[in-house]
């Protein structure tokens, strides 16, 4: 029986670094108490720079339409522009869903957020760029 080659997203060792980089301790331009990192969160996540650029939504939701609606009009399927989908979209949401400008903290950045979304948006663009096939399980393990 021939050894397959598990997909990165089923590694131990890759999930282990996600996590602990998730550990990292977010970047306030005004000084916090380390104890209260789930309020820092919270703030950041309440009022994200993305809701501040009223567009980017619209066209995020279009992108999608399109990336979903291609496929159907030429009648086959196009895993790689989903996956390079998810790593566009990776990309700004680690940049503008991360960080904020709060009163209490300052400008805020989730630095550990951020990196496990650029981490699995390089993993996206390596997919769609190689030259093999993509298989169904990486992308359902995004998904």
């Amino acid at each position: 029986m021939e050894k397959t080659k598990k997909p990165l997203g089923y590694r131990l060792w890759f999930k282990l670094i996600l996590t602990f980089m998730l550990f990292i301790p977010a970047y306030t331009s005004l000084p916090y108490d380390p104890t209260k990192t789930s309020e820092v969160i919270t703030a950041v996540l309440a009022a994200p720079w993305v809701t501040a650029i009223p567009w980017l939504l619209p066209l995020t939701k279009l992108l999608m339409l399109s990336v979903i609606l291609v496929p159907l009009v030429l009648k086959k399927p196009l895993t790689k522009v989903l996956v390079a989908y998810y790593g566009i979209v990776l990309i700004g949401v680690g940049l503008f869903q991360n960080m904020a400008i709060t009163e209490e903290y300052g400008f805020t950045w989730l630095i550990g957020n951020t990196l496990v979304q650029f981490v699995v948006a390089i993993y996206c663009f390596y997919v769609f760029f190689r030259k093999s096939k993509v298989n169904e399980t990486e992308v359902l393990e995004y998904s």
